[in-house]
C-alpha cells in the first residue's frame, strides 16, 4: 500500500457518486466515518470546504448527517470507496471505522486527533501532523510514513504486520500478535511487543526503549541518546547493537547464551557487563532460551 498504488486506484475506479459539500466551520471539528468494507480515502483539499463522495459504480451507500459538532459518513461495500477532502487549515479530529482499507496520505493534512479501526483491512498513514493517533486492526497491515505523532501513538495488529518508517512522536507503543514489526523513527518513549511475530527496530533518537515478544527474534540498533533499554524474550533470540557510549548490561536467562560479537566487556556478579564505567545507558535482556548476540552498530 503507497501512494503510487493509490494513484493507480482512483484513476480505475469507475463511476462517482454526487459530491457532497459541508461547511467546516458547521461540522464542528470531528469527523466521524463507519465504511463497513471497501476503501477509504482521505486526503487534503484546502480551503475550508469538506468535500466527499462515493466512487465507483452501482447503488449509492453513502449516507451523512450532521450533528452538532460531528459530521457522521457511512456506508460501504465491496467495491466501494469513499473519497474525502479535508481542509488542511482547520485541524479535525478524524474517526474511521470499519472493515475498509484505509488511506490518509497527504503532507498538508494536519489533525488533531486521528482514530482508525479496522477489522480485515490494511492502514496507510503518511505525511501527517496528528497531535495523538491510534490505529487498529484485526488481520489488515498497518504502514505509517514520514508523520508526526505528536504526543503519542498507538497501533495494533492482531494478524498483520506494522511498519514504521521515519515516524515521529514523544511515546511511541506498537504491538502485534502474530504479526512482525518493524520500524524507524525518533520518539522519546518506545513500547514494542509481539507473540510470534518478530522485531527490527532502528530508532534515530530515544531516551527508554521496551521491547517483548514471546517466540518471536528482536533486532534492535538504538538511537545514540538511549538512556534505558529493556528487552524480554521467552524463546525468542536478541540482535542488539551495543550502545555506542559505556553502558551497564545485564543479562538474565535459563538456557541462552551471550555472544559479546567482540565487544570488550568486564564481566561482574549476577550476570551483570559493563563497558566502560558502566555509567551511560542501562541495558536489560531478559530470556528464557533466547541467545543474545551483541554486535557494534
Amino acid at each position: 500500500v503507497n501512494e503510487k498504488a493509490m494513484e493507480e486506484f482512483m484513476e480505475n475506479v469507475g463511476d462517482a457518486g454526487p459530491l457532497y459539500e459541508v461547511d467546516a466551520a458547521s461540522a464542528g471539528r470531528e469527523v466521524d466515518i463507519s465504511w463497513q468494507s471497501g476503501q477509504v480515502v482521505v486526503q487534503s483539499g484546502g480551503g475550508d470546504i469538506i468535500q466527499f463522495q462515493e466512487m465507483t459504480g452501482g447503488s449509492e451507500t453513502l449516507k451523512y448527517a450532521l450533528d452538532g459538532d460531528i459530521l457522521s459518513i457511512k456506508g460501504g461495500g465491496s467495491g466501494k470507496c469513499l473519497y474525502v477532502l479535508l481542509p488542511d487549515d482547520y485541524v479535525l479530529s478524524l474517526t474511521v471505522n470499519g472493515n475498509s482499507d484505509v488511506w490518509v496520505t497527504d503532507p498538508d493534512l494536519e489533525l488533531v486527533t486521528l482514530s482508525v479501526n479496522s477489522s480485515s483491512g490494511d492502514v496507510a498513514c503518511s505525511g501527517l501532523t496528528v497531535e495523538r493517533m491510534s490505529v487498529e486492526t484485526s488481520s489488515g497491515d498497518i504502514l505509517l510514513s514520514d508523520m508526526d505523532a505528536g504526543t503519542g501513538l498507538d497501533a495494533h495488529s492482531s494478524g498483520g504486520d506494522i511498519v514504521l518508517s521515519n515516524v515521529t512522536g514523544t511515546n511511541i507503543s506498537i504491538s502485534a500478535t502474530s504479526g512482525c514489526v518493524t520500524g524507524t523513527g525518533s520518539g522519546a518513549d518506545w513500547c514494542v511487543t509481539t507473540s510470534s511475530g518478530d522485531i527490527s527496530l532502528f530508532p534515530t533518537r530515544s531516551d527508554s526503549l521496551n521491547l517483548s515478544s514471546t517466540g518471536g527474534q528482536i533486532h534492535l540498533e538504538p538511537g545514540q541518546d538511549a538512556s534505558v533499554i529493556s528487552i524480554d524474550t521467552t524463546s525468542g533470540d536478541v540482535e542488539l547493537a551495543a550502545p555506542d557510549r559505556d553502558f551497564c548490561l545485564s543479562f538474565n536467562t535459563s538456557s541462552g547464551s551471550l555472544d559479546q560479537g567482540g565487544i570488550s566487556l568486564r564481566a561482574r556478579s549476577g550476570g551483570e557487563y559493563w563497558r566502560g564505567d558502566g555509567d551511560g545507558c542501562s541495558v536489560t535482556v531478559n530470556t528464557t532460551s533466547g541467545d543474545l548476540m551483541l554486535f557494534e552498530g
